[in-house]
């Protein structure tokens, strides 16, 4: 969001890295903004808008633990427990889990087999409602939860949309109300589908035959020592089926998503249509740019060398994919000049020029609602300036990150990351994502396998001189106006 004089609006997300932490330090003299937590503080009119908290979330959950969903469903507390691997090697026994399509005798592939709890996010109330209350002509609009739950239990499964609350009365008043019927595969995918989908990769890859490829192609590396893999999304764009590709690559040790840099020439694609795992298959093997095989196939024409094989040699090259990967500066490379000296610093001479009261942030006669959802992140509602109305809400209708690869598999699909993994808000970096002097609010999410998530320190607020002018204009005499941002 860009205003004039200036507001700019940009919410950033980071996972912290403790070797990238990079705190700098403040000019003597310099005022520091202290934190503020939204639930802490003055809550002004505009409080409306507030996310719900982590202990809102625990009681939506609670009062939806006394509903009646119908069939005999019931929720599971979170968090879920985990698949269970010994009961799915038991069950499988030597079979493939890439051609073996059983049913389970229990929930033994965890969460995903179970009613739960797969998003909450605030319910936005009815506009004109907000806008009398805002203007002194009406009462509050109550708050209430929007929550996505996944019925895995049921023998036909659901997935169900309910409006929750009000979110401040006790759990045992709250109304839970029905607002719609979803395709249980079209449902987003989370932790409890993500924990089933990498406990079939890695027994399928794990399999005797299947170890020996990989160590002998990818420089003695298996899946779970060396070797990771990615579950890209969607998983498919038929809202009654789901297919999932996966994609083999190698693991970066210290971080989460370094693996994705260096996919390995071996993928193929999983049907998890189903709700049990356990009628899960796998299909569609590619290596090195090679088939597609079934399973079968794949190890039979490895074995007879009927296909061109890959040798990635184990030494020096997997320490350089390593290094390459890992987020952190590799000290056998010379320093650049001027590299050892500190970097231009801003700072607050006498202290912040802003408001914060809960998420209602107030900047030279600017002032709007910083709030989030958990589909595409910040939204800002009632933005005025100098008590005028500019907009009620400007906000993305919906991130979508739209890409492709040099795969088989990942090439022949447009991924479109959309709400996977949106929400999930980890912690700013202090001096690297935002000023040091900045003020931090925290955020909420829930997550289907665990429950509710503080965020501290999620969003930021600051102030920003950016070294250049807002106006200038020249002639006989020379004038101009320092720009300054504000950003969230």
């Amino acid at each position: 969001m860009l205003l004039q004089n200036r507001l700019c609006c940009l919410v950033a997300f980071a996972t912290v890295v403790p070797q990238l932490l990079a705190f700098s330090s403040i000019p003597k003299g310099a005022a520091q903004c202290e934190e503020r937590d939204p639930q802490s503080s003055e809550k002004p009119l505009t409080s409306i808008y507030d996310p719900p908290t982590a202990d809102e979330m625990d009681k939506v959950f609670a009062a939806l633990a006394a509903f009646d969903f119908g069939d005999g469903a019931v929720l599971t507390p979170a968090p879920l427990p985990p698949p269970d691997v010994d009961a799915v090697k038991e069950l499988f026994g030597s079979n493939s889990l890439a051609t073996t399509s059983i049913a389970s005798p229990g929930r033994i592939w965890g969460g995903i087999m179970h009613n739960y709890v797969a998003r909450q996010e605030l319910y936005l109330p009815n506009k004109a409602e907000a806008l009398a209350y805002l203007a002194g002509t009406g009462p509050a609009p109550a708050r209430y939860a929007e929550v996505h739950i996944a019925l895995g239990a049921l023998e036909t499964p659901r997935f169900v949309e309910y409006k929750v609350g009000p979110l401040d009365g006790p759990a045992a008043e709250m109304e839970v109300i029905f607002l719609s019927d979803q395709l249980f595969n079209s449902r987003s995918r989370e932790g409890n589908e993500m924990r089933a989908l990498k406990l079939m990769v890695d027994l399928i890859l794990n399999e005797p035959e299947m170890q020996t490829i990989t160590q002998e192609s990818f420089g003695g590396a298996v899946h779970g020592t060396g070797l990771n893999n990615h579950e890209p999304a969607p998983p498919g764009l038929i809202g009654t089926e789901r297919k999932t590709p996966i994609l083999v690559n190698y693991a970066i040790q210290g971080t989460w998503r370094g693996k994705d840099l260096h996919l390995v020439p071996l993928s193929f694609t999983i049907n998890n249509t189903d709700a049990d795992p356990s009628k899960w298959t796998a299909y569609d093997f590619y290596y090195s740019e090679q088939g597609p095989f079934t399973h079968d196939e794949f190890i039979a024409k490895y074995q007879a060398d009927e296909i061109e094989k890959v040798t990635i040699p184990p030494e020096y090259h997997l320490e350089v994919i390593q290094k390459s990967a890992f987020p952190a500066r590799r000290p056998e490379l010379p320093d650049r000049k001027y590299s050892e000296l500190p970097g231009p610093q801003a700072y607050m001479p006498e202290g912040a020029r802003y408001d914060v009261y809960g998420r209602t942030v107030e900047w030279m006669g600017w002032r709007f609602h910083a709030g989030y959802n958990f589909r595409a992140g910040p939204d800002f509602h009632a933005i005025s300036f100098k008590g005028e109305s500019v907009a009620y809400q400007i906000a993305l209708n919906e991130i979508g990150l739209i890409y492709s690869g040099n795969d088989p598999v990942a090439g022949n699909a447009f991924f479109l990351d959309s709400n996977f993994g949106n929400g999930e808000y980890r912690e700013l970096i202090r001096g690297v994502d935002c000023p040091a002097y900045a003020t931090y609010l925290t955020n909420y999410w829930w997550a289907a396998p665990g429950g509710a998530q503080t965020a501290e320190r999620s969003v930021c607020v600051y102030e920003l001189g950016d070294g250049g002018p807002l106006w200038r204009r020249g002639g006989p005499f020379v004038s101009g106006l320092k720009d300054y941002t504000l950003n969230v």
